[in-house]
């Protein structure tokens, strides 16, 4: 069971919260841009001064680059990108500074910009980036604009478009009563995107701590359930064995009707003693791995003989395939035991006349692969995607602990160990082993018997 989500966990979700929510800004930002883009078209192609229309040109072209690359990149993959923040605070930023000094400085019908800019910042800016812009460069420079504006310093500070001129008809106090307004305005939107941006980060983190100790709890509990099956299970085994070895005395006394039934019994007891057997591998604590060179194939051929009474009796033929040698280091025994669950699953929904077969390839020099493919009504369709949860299984008598067991051996050795239908109708097995041991921790069981 993973433990609780670690602190880079943390701030890994609360970027992705951040990211969704900057992806409607982006999407609200393609619909103001080209409004922007195209006033600004407008103002190159019908003001005179030349530093204005070039000054308009680089703005327009860097609003509508920068938006529409960001939009297409969050569109295609569903994120902003690494640098998209940054990029954004620096692009737009600097380019709502030049359009507002171009446009009239203090008097510019775009100095709302200012805000919109400052909100952006102060909520998607990492760090202290947003702030720091806010403060070094918007404030000072609005106030630089106010002293432009009020000494008439630039000639032609305002478009032809509205009026001309080094400024309008517009009162100093006015003008400085703007500036301040604008710069309270401005402190107050900083204050609130970063009361804001600290809330959201609060709430991701309340609802990850909230959800990790619901996982604790869990994992408590079914730690809990596991070591109680365990002890039933093994307080069982004893009775069982007495019931079995009693049954089996008083069938030599028996004949006729009477001693099919005590058949019957001991054949329940059987299976009662197997289905504990299960309880008691799921249970255990997985033992570190004795690793050992292995013959992939070899091995194989071991399982397929331990299975060739079953398998005559069933009427159905069990081919091996190999490629040649397949050797690997592993814990023998245990995958001996990932292999004769899957392929007693095989041999049990197999069709009279049918051939199981098992597949061993190693093309891949990092690993090795057995494929184990039947023709039977593969995987029900009610828990296709549950069947390497425990106690989840399409038998009837089945106790949905195997191949739970398997797929915890199978990832013990750093491989897995996957179910899926065969073309043409069957299941298709398919284990994944590591040739070079990679560890023997534990591995987290999700699963259940087919």
């Amino acid at each position: 069971m993973a433990g609780p989500l670690a602190a880079p966990g943390i701030q890994e979700i609360q970027d992705r919260t951040r990211e969704r929510i900057y992806g409607f800004f982006l999407v609200a930002r393609i619909i103001v841009a080209p409004l922007i883009a195209s006033f600004a078209i407008w103002l190159m192609v019908s003001d005179s001064v030349p530093w204005r229309r070039v000054t308009m040109a680089v703005v327009a072209t860097a609003v509508l680059t920068v938006s529409v690359v960001d939009l297409a990149y969050y569109r295609r993959t569903g994120i902003v990108g690494p640098y998209a923040v940054p990029r954004n605070i620096l692009t737009m930023g600097v380019a709502s500074l030049f359009m507002v000094f171009a446009t009239g400085a203090l008097e510019s019908p775009f100095l709302f910009v200012f805000v919109l800019v400052a909100l952006g910042n102060a909520v998607f800016a990492p760090g202290r980036l947003g702030v720091g812009f806010i403060l070094a460069i918007q404030i000072p420079m609005l106030w630089l604009f106010a002293a432009l504006t009020v000494y008439g310093v630039v000639p032609n500070l305002v478009p032809d478009l509205f009026g001309g001129g080094a400024r309008t008809a517009r009162s100093d106090v006015l003008l400085w009563t703007t500036a301040l307004f604008l710069t309270a305005i401005l402190l107050a939107i900083m204050g609130f995107g970063t009361r804001l941006r600290r809330e959201v980060d609060a709430l991701v983190r309340e609802q990850l701590d909230l959800r990790d100790e619901s996982l604790r709890l869990h994992a408590e509990q079914s730690r809990a359930l596991t070591t109680l099956a365990g002890e039933i299970a093994h307080e069982l085994k004893n009775p069982l064995a007495s019931v079995k070895g009693l049954s089996a005395l008083v069938a030599k006394e028996l004949e006729g009707r009477a001693a099919d039934r005590m058949d019957v019994l001991r054949r329940e007891v059987d299976r009662m003693q197997s289905i504990l057997q299960e309880f008691l591998n799921f249970s255990r604590p997985l033992v570190p791995l004795a690793h050992a060179p292995v013959d992939l194939e070899r091995l194989c051929d071991e399982v397929v003989e331990l299975h060739a009474g079953v398998a005559m009796e069933r009427e159905v033929r069990i081919a091996v395939r190999s490629e040649g040698d397949v050797e690997l280091v592993c814990d023998a025994r245990k995958i001996e035991q990932v292999l004769i669950n899957l392929l007693q699953n095989s041999l049990e929904v197999a069709p009279a006349g049918s051939e199981v077969v098992i597949e061993v390839t190693g093309r891949d020099k990092s690993e090795a692969r057995v494929r184990i493919l039947d023709r039977g009504p593969g995987l029900p369709a009610e828990i296709a995607d549950r069947v390497f949860e425990a106690g989840v299984t399409g038998r009837p008598d089945g106790s949905g602990l195997g191949l739970p067991v398997a797929r915890q051996l199978a990832r013990q050795h750093g491989g897995d160990l996957t179910l899926g239908p065969r073309p043409g109708g069957g299941c298709v097995a398919e284990l994944v082993l590591p040739r070079a041991p990679v560890g023997d921790g534990p591995a987290e069981v999700e699963g259940g018997s087919e």
